[in-house]
């Protein structure tokens, strides 16, 4: 049993410093979110994977309105988007290179 204490007791302090690096930490993470300081780590987890459904489905609506003006430009010029087999991608992307398929807000088109 001698043997095994002085083990233990070190294998115990390896565990606290651990534990208080760990807390530490946690309290760092939280301050660089803004977060309250001792939050539950639960919640902390909770809000991050709101943050994320929300990123996410921005993402998307961002993705849809950027498709709707570029569909409104293509009809402008007289240009749809192409769908498969329906042969004018030439002319969409003649249209996108002339800077024609673009917004109002974009001067020039990528070359």
């Amino acid at each position: 049993m001698k043997p095994f204490i002085p083990q233990a007791r070190e294998s115990v302090k390896q565990l606290q410093d651990a534990y208080k690096t760990a807390c530490q930490d946690y309290n760092s993470i939280l301050e660089f979110f803004g977060e309250t300081k001792g939050l539950p780590i639960g919640t902390f987890f909770e809000n991050i994977h709101r943050f994320i459904l929300a990123f996410e489905n921005t993402k998307f609506k961002i993705s849809r309105k950027a498709n709707m003006v570029c569909r409104q430009n293509l009809g402008k010029i007289g240009l749809k988007m192409p769908s498969s087999g329906s042969g004018t991608l030439d002319k969409v992307i003649a249209g996108l290179k002339s800077g024609q398929a673009f917004p109002p807000y974009c001067t020039t088109a990528p070359s």
